[in-house]
């Protein structure tokens, strides 16, 4: 079972080497029991410009868990994303991201907790 849920931002400052992201991860002693959304996945995959990066975020994120969707997820997220993407410029990634949290009771440390906060369950708190 995983104990954390990495958001998309926060592995994204991981992949460039972000030292306040850095010293977060190498604090953490579990490393073995944090987990990825497939939609981070996702998101970080879009942002690839060539193969050779697709295989490299490939191996930075085949250390995590990977999480998938599951309906609850998107019926939560979909609810969660009618509420909050005007007021709060939620995205729909945004939403099953955090819904899988939910789903898992583990927390979500995102980088920008304002997109978060209004999900209930886990504590989003910026990590780094």
């Amino acid at each position: 079972m995983p104990e954390v849920l990495l958001d998309t931002t926060v592995l994204v400052d991981l992949a460039r080497g972000h030292e306040p992201a850095m010293t977060w991860f190498r604090q953490h002693p579990k490393k073995s029991e944090m987990a990825v959304s497939v939609f981070s996945w996702f998101e970080l995959l879009a942002g690839c410009r060539n193969r050779r990066e697709e295989l490299r975020l490939d191996r930075m994120l085949g250390h995590f868990l990977a999480i998938p969707a599951v309906e609850k997820d998107c019926q939560l997220a979909l609810r969660w994303y009618r509420r909050s993407h005007v007021s709060d410029g939620v995205s729909a990634l945004d939403c099953l991201i955090g819904t899988a949290a939910v789903r898992l009771g583990i927390p979500l440390p995102p980088a920008n907790t304002r997109h978060f906060r209004k999900l209930p369950g886990p504590v989003a708190r910026r990590p780094c």
